[in-house]
């Protein structure tokens, strides 16, 4: 009895797996033949005829024009010449540089000397007119020394 249960319950198992449908079956018996339509597209002719082979040929022979008739390697090339010919040498630019210095230079002192001026100190006086008031002829005996003998010295003789 126990061994009829266990069949039982392996076909009770089993029976869904067997009713499943695999991917490669069909519900229906109908076999797709693929009908596709005729490709009616003309294709051209395939030849050297062609216009990338005539590209090809044409190219070819203008590099090898260009290389028959480029400059040898020891000439410059015209490029190479005509640039140097409009280009300005490493002599003239130096020139150039050392006068852009020099009047940058000036140009910078004046700057300076007009930045750092300062003007001249005045002395102010209270009564400016105390300085007219003594009369050169109005001079009293022994206030003003007699200075005619006095010789001036100079730095080697101190």
């Amino acid at each position: 009895m126990l061994a009829r249960t266990g069949f039982v319950a392996r076909q009770r198992f089993l029976a869904p797996l067997s009713r499943q449908r695999n991917a490669s079956t069909s519900p229906s018996d109908h076999h797709n033949h693929h009908h596709i339509e005729e490709d009616t597209t003309v294709y051209p002719k395939e030849g050297f005829a062609t216009p990338a082979w005539r590209r090809f040929f044409v190219l070819s022979i203008i590099i090898g024009a260009a290389y028959q008739f480029a400059p040898e390697p020891s000439e410059e090339a015209f490029v190479t010449r005509w640039l140097a010919m409009y280009t300005t040498t490493s002599e003239k630019w130096l020139d150039m540089n050392v006068r852009h210095t020099v009047l940058s230079k000036e140009v910078a002192e004046g700057v300076n000397l007009f930045t750092t001026a300062t003007r001249p100190p005045i002395n102010r006086m209270r009564f400016p007119q105390m300085m007219d008031n003594a009369s050169p002829f109005n001079v009293q005996v022994g206030l003003n020394a007699d200075t005619r003998d006095f010789v001036a010295k100079t730095e080697h003789e101190v």
